[in-house]
């Protein structure tokens, strides 16, 4: 047998341990942030260390963005099973994406790559509303530095529209320049809509919004197929979609 089978089912195990250990202890919360991470990163670093010829941190982004995102998220939440059903999308996600990075490494298969890409690409929604109505809940319970924290924000941006496209045929410099300057303008407006009197959880939610309609132009453009009738419709929705927000949320 394997023995590296049986990852995809060990790590979120231990992320779902964690994540129960700090709602018992809140004051464990960090701690448990922190050796998540870290079981993250031997998780994958055992799944691709026979696998030199693919750049492994690259593996890293997703899983450790789906834990901070949905636990933080979680442990703002006031209700029960709300936290319960974070903690076990959580760990479905994860399970699901140790599996095909599993799969993924030891096949040659190019369906293998097509399953990464598309959970990359169908699941930033989620990591980002998560990820972001936390960030924007921090500065009401701590004291931070702004220009850092804003920082931070654009290089998580960076780091996520990089995954949606990774997996993507294409050059691989272009790429990059994209996801920079994709990361560098949500960053500024990441920045306008923090001034916004509205609730952390709607502004996740425009920022989730935003930035899968961003990573859908920036998919199409790298496939050559972005032209006014593939990009039409995603713009229609999102900007209704934004436009029903900010008419419906409570204003603070």
């Amino acid at each position: 047998m394997n023995k590296k089978r049986i990852v995809p089912l060990i790590i979120p195990f231990i992320l779902l341990v964690l994540s129960e250990l700090f709602l018992i202890y809140p004051s464990f919360f960090f701690v448990s942030i922190s050796l998540g991470l870290i079981f993250i990163l031997f998780g994958i670093r055992y799944l691709a260390k026979d696998n030199d010829e693919k750049f492994w941190p690259s593996y890293l982004v997703l899983p450790s963005f789906i834990w901070i995102g949905f636990s933080s998220y979680a442990y703002l939440l006031p209700n029960q099973f709300l936290i319960q059903l974070f903690h076990l999308s959580m760990v479905i996600l994860n399970f699901i994406y140790f599996k095909y990075i599993y799969y993924y490494l030891f096949s040659k298969k190019n369906e293998k790559e097509k399953s990464l890409d598309n959970f990359s690409y169908n699941y930033s929604f989620l990591i980002v509303f998560t990820l972001f109505s936390s960030f924007y809940t921090l500065p009401l319970f701590i004291n931070i530095n702004f220009t850092l924290f804003f920082f931070a924000l654009g290089l998580v941006l960076l780091l996520l529209f990089w995954q949606t496209i990774l997996f993507l045929k294409g050059d691989r410099q272009v790429k990059v320049i994209l996801a920079f300057i994709s990361a560098i303008l949500l960053g500024q407006l990441s920045w306008v809509l923090f001034m916004l009197p509205l609730k952390a959880n709607i502004l996740g939610f425009i920022m989730a919004l935003i930035f899968y309609f961003v990573s859908t132009m920036l998919r199409l453009n790298i496939k050559g197929e972005l032209n006014k009738t593939t990009i039409k419709w995603p713009l229609v929705l999102t900007i209704i979609m934004i436009v029903l927000v900010l008419f419906s949320a409570p204003w603070i």
